[in-house]
C-alpha cells in the first residue's frame, strides 16, 4: 500500500495528487496525509476507483486511508504462549508487513492481549480495534510508519540490558535473553551488558569456539 504525505498541498490539488497515485501502482491502495481542508475531493477519488474511504484527525494533520473494499486481514492465535512469546511472535510479523496491512492477534489469554496492545506503538503498528469474541480477546493492529524520536537526548530506538546472572544461575541467565529478543523484535537495538557471574556466559562462549 503506497503511503503520501502531502502537508502544504491545497485542495484539489490533494485529490488530483492522490489520483494519479493510484493511477500510477497503488492497486492495493492509498494512505494519504494531508492539511485540514485539503482532504475535499478524496472521497470521491476513492468512490471512482470502488475503495473504502476512512479518515483520522492526527493532531493537526488528517490521515486518509483509501482501501480495498475487501481488506485481507492476517489472523494470528497466541494462546499458549507465555510472555514474552507473544509480543516477540507479533513484532516479527509486524516486521514483514507493509504499511496499512493489518494482523488480528487473538488469545485465551486478555493479559497476553493487552501486553502486545501497549507494545503495539513501540514494534511500529497502531491498535485499530480491541475487544472479546467468544472465549477469546483479539487486538487488530495495522503496521504504521516508524515515528522518529523528535528528543535527540533520548534514544528510544537502543535498550541496554544488565546480565549479572551466569551459568551458576542459567535460568535466570536465560530470561534475560528472551527479554532481549523480545526488544530485538520491536525494533530496538540491543546491548547487554555483562558483568559479575554474567561474564562466565562469555567466558564459555569462548571456550566452545
Amino acid at each position: 500500500m503506497k503511503t503520501v504525505k502531502a502537508i502544504g498541498i491545497k485542495a484539489p490539488n490533494a485529490a488530483i495528487l492522490a489520483e494519479n497515485v493510484i493511477k500510477n501502482g497503488a492497486k492495493d491502495g492509498l494512505i494519504i496525509t494531508v492539511s485540514p481542508g485539503a482532504e475535499e475531493g478524496l472521497e470521491e477519488i476513492a468512490k471512482k476507483y470502488g475503495l473504502k474511504y476512512e479518515v483520522e484527525i492526527s493532531g493537526s494533520e488528517i490521515v486518509v486511508r483509501m482501501t480495498k473494499s475487501e481488506m485481507k486481514m492476517e489472523e494470528l492465535d497466541v494462546t499458549g504462549e507465555t510472555c514474552p512469546g507473544p509480543i516477540i511472535l507479533v513484532g516479527g510479523r509486524l516486521g514483514f508487513m507493509a504499511i496499512g496491512d493489518r494482523i488480528k492477534v487473538t488469545s485465551k489469554r486478555c493479559e497476553a492481549i493487552e501486553d502486545i496492545a501497549i507494545s503495539t506503538p513501540e514494534m511500529s503498528g497502531k491498535v485499530v480495534d480491541q475487544g472479546i469474541e467468544g472465549e477469546k480477546s483479539y487486538v487488530i493492529i495495522e503496521k504504521a510508519e516508524k515515528k522518529v524520536a523528535v528528543a535527540a537526548s533520548v534514544d528510544r530506538d537502543k535498550v541496554i540490558v544488565v546480565q549479572s546472572n551466569g551459568i551458576g544461575n542459567a535460568e535466570r541467565a536465560y530470561a534475560t535473553f528472551i527479554f532481549s529478543k523480545a526488544a530485538l523484535s520491536m525494533g530496538k537495538k540491543v546491548t547487554v551488558f555483562l558483568l559479575m557471574d554474567g561474564v562466565s556466559i562469555a567466558k564459555k562462549a569462548m571456550q566452545q569456539l
